[in-house]
């Protein structure tokens, strides 16, 4: 319930047209009590009374109150649909922003999938309960509140007969609640792990391919979903238990109501027509009472729903801004001092066990040099590179830009100034224009060329069907690996920025493709600070200083000419790529 109340928030900017909603749900339910005193009359005064001349105005009155109650419902509904969808809106829009926000580390240990569920499916639950979970509530309460008064009203031993089976319908409905709780929560959780399953089985179709595995696919897949259908039979059990007694209480209501009120019109004590009316305010009791049971589902799912959208609004936000950001218009010297990182075990998972992080890092580069980080596998590398653009912030010791604390900076600023190739470009899928253009929505269309035409694109471009307006697949999958970062590389030179950082760009294209990449590459270095993370030889040799890591700490430091003639793990990392002897037997990383 306290998830619940948090999210109404949401409803806050829509106040004046929840009131409509709300004043039409009252001149809705006033107009419905209106019908069965006509019926009265009409049976009481025009049928058995004679007065046949009263019998069309009264119908006229039941059919102006009927199509009062119609409009007034049409509205509502429209009023209270348009608020909830822009609730959803405002809430789905929250959710994907903070998403924006949140580091690295949540998503290590959060599926895409279980996100994917609570973004779509959770808020769309969220949804149906404002949109028509809480008027029907309240319409059920004013409803059962009037009716109760007016039945009292008329005949009060009838009532407390026919309303004698509350107590045990609301004991019904109180158990069904503690029940249904738990399978909804068993069901939104499958559900997140069946989207997990559909997510990763298509972004990796082709390593299933590859391996012949579509039966295995196919074969996991069946299981998570037979465990969804599980849940949700065992769900439609507890509905299954209860419903019928609900049934069976709300009927037993007209059966004590025929009985003793059909006695009372034997015994003269009540006419005709007020047993009549009688029947009809009894059904628009019976109505929320039936209802109720819908309502504590809808109620239900909506309340298991938005824990689960809360966790991730709760999820806090590890990278952030500081109050006085310093908007920075950098130059390139970057330094760290004594900087050390270690992955958490319970954030990171596998992944703080693989790399063992940082430890009393120190690196100064100057504005416009090149600086190489280079070292085994899992050895800190792009620990260096996710310091450097703020995805993380370091345990201890600090990170100057031009002299200025990173934790000071304006992110935003920051980092439009900082182009980023990494080993596996992402491109998303839309045109090739659009890609190139992420960084800079605002280039025009020659800058574009410009860019694709230095980082050596521009000729596979337009042999494309549609040139630079080609749409390419998911993630790029319509582009060869070299195009794709030849791409990569164009969106970077577009953001003109004052520090590059090349993230082992060239490690999976041929040694053709690379020699191409690498002449866009130079271009591309060209008076900018630039940080090489590469386990190629070709890619680090020309650079201005090499640092090589060994288990996060630096081990040796220098010239490529100084360090590939000395023992030590640079020579063992690059020496068989030159042909040279090794010298000594390659350490692995632990």
């Amino acid at each position: 319930m306290h998830s619940l109340r948090l999210i109404f928030r949401f409803v806050a900017p829509y106040r004046a047209r929840l009131y409509g909603a709300l004043l039409l749900l009252l001149a809705s339910t006033g107009l419905a009590m209106v019908g069965p005193e006509i019926q009265r009359l009409i049976v009481d005064r025009a049928i058995i009374g004679g007065k046949t001349r009263l019998l069309f105005p009264l119908l006229t009155a039941l059919v102006a109150a009927a199509l009062g109650r119609g409009v007034a419902l049409f509205f509502r509904g429209y009023l209270q649909e348009w608020v909830g969808q822009r609730v959803v809106y405002d809430l789905r829009h929250r959710l994907y922003a903070h998403l924006q926000e949140l580091s690295p580390a949540y998503y290590a240990r959060t599926y895409t999938g279980e996100i994917m569920s609570r973004v779509t499916g959770d808020v769309e639950r969220v949804r149906q309960f404002v949109t028509s979970g809480v008027v029907d509530l309240l319409n059920s309460v004013l409803t059962f509140g009037f009716v109760s008064i007016i039945l009292f009203r008329m005949n009060w031993q009838l009532t407390l007969v026919t309303l004698s089976i509350s107590p045990l319908l609301a004991i019904t409905v109180l158990r069904f609640d503690r029940r249904i709780r738990p399978a909804w929560r068993a069901i939104e959780r499958q559900a997140g792990v069946l989207s997990t399953v559909i997510q990763e089985s298509l972004a990796g179709v082709r390593v299933v391919k590859a391996f012949a595995r579509e039966p295995f696919e196919v074969e996991r897949f069946r299981r998570e979903s037979e465990g969804f259908a599980d849940t949700q039979v065992r769900a439609a059990r507890i509905w299954a238990h209860s419903f019928p007694l609900i049934e069976f209480l709300t009927a037993l209501s007209w059966v004590l109501l025929v009985g003793v009120g059909g006695r009372q019109v034997a015994l003269g004590r009540m006419t005709v027509g007020e047993l009549v009316a009688f029947n009809g305010y009894l059904w628009s009791l019976i109505w929320p009472i039936r209802n109720l049971g819908w309502l504590v589902n809808l109620f239900e799912q909506a309340s298991t729903a938005s824990d689960r959208i809360l966790e991730i609004l709760n999820a806090p936000v590890d990278i952030q801004e500081p109050p006085h950001p310093v908007r920075l218009r950098v130059k390139g010297e970057i330094r760290f001092e004594n900087v050390s990182f270690k992955y958490d075990e319970e954030a990171y998972g596998d992944h703080a066990l693989r790399s063992p992080g940082l430890f009393g890092f120190n690196l100064t580069v100057h504005p416009g040099e090149r600086v190489a980080v280079v070292g085994p596998t899992g050895c800190g590398k792009t620990t260096v590179v996710h310091l450097l653009l703020r995805l993380y912030d370091p345990q201890t010791g600090r990170i100057l830009i031009d002299g200025v604390d990173l934790r000071e900076l304006d992110l935003v600023t920051y980092r439009r100034q900082v182009g980023v190739v990494q080993q596996e470009t992402f491109l998303f899928s839309t045109s090739i224009k659009e890609n190139i253009a992420f960084g800079r929505l605002s280039a025009t269309d020659e800058e574009i060329r410009e860019a694709a035409r230095l980082a050596q694109a521009d000729r596979f471009i337009e042999r494309l069907p549609d040139g630079y307006e080609t749409v390419v697949g998911e993630r790029g999958v319509g582009l060869s690996g070299g195009e794709r970062q030849r791409v990569a590389i164009a969106r970077a030179l577009l953001m003109n920025p004052a520090i590059l950082v090349l993230d082992d760009p060239t490690s999976s294209v041929d040694a053709e493709t690379e020699a191409e990449i690498q002449a866009a590459l130079r271009r591309l270095m060209q008076g900018r600070t630039t940080l090489i993370v590469s386990q190629r030889v070709s890619a680090v040799r020309d650079a201005d200083w090499i640092v090589v890591l060994d288990e996060g700490r630096i081990v040796q430091q220098g010239r490529h000419e100084e360090l590939i003639n000395q023992p030590g793990v640079y020579r063992r990392l690059f020496a068989p790529q030159l042909g040279l002897p090794a010298g000594e037997e390659a350490a692995a990383c632990r």
